[in-house]
């Protein structure tokens, strides 16, 4: 990463990545940037991630991986401008929308589907995945079985997808009842949602309060102010303690919260102009980069991604090597696995809040930028610190 823009030092904010995935890797001893961040007054450096997975068979045992490595520092980075708060990372085990069980065809074909929804195809199903066909009850089965391992874990990435996977219908029913085990173990979700906000409200508003989650976060939103307000405006019926060992119900507000991301949110016209500030005010936003991070060498697991106590594999990414697109700044572990930032999205972070906040040059305010930050990181905790797991017996 660049240290300095014009002579000067640039100031290096700490950013929590809300919704990000893991690959797998090869090792990298020394990386650069994009300098893409030289016209800014300063650079994003992520200090934590809420790691989320899509099935089973596709990257669970990734996210078990780094959600165990202890991360740290690579020491080859710059002190002077990075900060050296350890990362932390928050696991996520869900079945994304996509990968729920059907025998149909998908609902939209590659005539219809848009670039990113293509791009992100070959992300998502690479080559040479072996990923086989499970039932909608195997796979709560297992994310059950990984909720109890990772007390610590979201459920997460879950949703509804209109422009890919089953039938909306058949979506919906794995949709509600991982909502459900969400709700029954105490974890937040990390919900995707495209062109299903009608269904996704609909379903909130009509969730038992008993099964719905402690925290909700729509990521990548893309949906409209109004979406958002009559969100926000569910009421769910709960019992509450009066003292002297009552109880009495009242009507909670949904813990409702957007992600927001450059490749995502902003797309979206008017977003940044109407949507993002209404969010902010409300103090419902979240920062995500939806990137890939990758992780090198990752160890072995078994079918049900559950990692094994054995040595670590040396795996390659389906091109069998790195992509020179994407700048990444090494991290290491204290296994043989080594997590690698994405540092492309690092510096899509900082353009997006340099965007939102009409802050640009190097002598630039950035104290919107930081009110910015403060939302989100209240936001974050919120979410992911103030909701209690239920404890629960790890399973063998």
């Amino acid at each position: 990463m660049a240290a300095q823009a014009s002579g000067k030092v640039l100031r290096c904010l700490s950013v929590t990545d809300s919704h990000c995935h893991v690959r797998r890797g090869v090792s990298f001893s020394e990386e650069t940037s994009t300098g893409d961040t030289k016209k800014l007054p300063f650079m994003c450096h992520i200090m934590r991630a809420v790691v989320c997975g899509t099935h089973p068979d596709v990257d669970w045992d990734l996210v078990a991986a780094a959600h165990l490595s202890q991360v740290r520092m690579s020491p080859t980075l710059d002190t002077t401008t990075e900060p050296t708060v350890s990362p932390l990372l928050i696991p996520g085990f869900g079945i994304h929308p996509w990968f729920v069980p059907n025998e149909s065809a998908c609902t939209v074909t590659d005539s219809e589907a848009t670039p990113e929804c293509t791009e992100a195809a070959v992300e998502w199903y690479p080559n040479d995945r072996k990923k086989r066909e499970r039932s909608a009850e195997e796979l709560l089965c297992l994310l059950e079985a990984a909720l109890k391992r990772h007390p610590g874990a979201i459920v997460g990435e879950i949703g509804l997808d209109k422009l890919r996977g089953p039938l909306e219908s058949i979506q919906l029913s794995l949709f509600v009842a991982q909502l459900k085990l969400a709700a029954k173990y105490g974890r937040p979700v990390s919900v995707h949602c495209v062109r299903s906000f009608g269904k996704m409200l609909q379903t909130l508003q009509e969730l038992p309060a008993e099964d719905t989650p402690p925290a909700i976060v729509l990521h990548g939103f893309t949906g409209s102010v109004d979406f958002a307000r009559s969100a926000m405006m569910i009421r769910k019926r709960q019992s509450t303690s009066t003292g002297r060992g009552r109880l009495a119900m009242k009507k909670e507000p949904l813990r409702i919260f957007f992600g927001v991301g450059a490749s995502t949110s902003l797309r979206v016209k008017d977003f940044a102009e109407k949507t993002l500030p209404f969010l902010l005010r409300e103090r419902r936003i979240l920062l995500e980069t939806d990137a890939y991070h990758t992780l090198s060498s990752p160890p072995l697991c078994d079918n049900d991604g559950v990692v094994s106590e054995g040595p670590a594999r040396e795996m390659r990414n389906d091109e069998g090597g790195t992509s020179s697109t994407n700048s990444i700044v090494p991290l290491t572990t204290a296994t043989d696995c080594e997590l690698v930032w994405n540092m492309a999205s690092c510096e899509q972070l900082a353009h997006l809040m340099a965007q939102v906040c009409g802050c640009h040059g190097d002598d630039g305010d950035i104290s919107m930028v930081e009110g910015l930050l403060s939302a989100a990181e209240e936001a974050y905790r919120k979410v992911f610190i103030a909701s209690t797991p239920i404890p629960a017996v790890a399973t063998q």
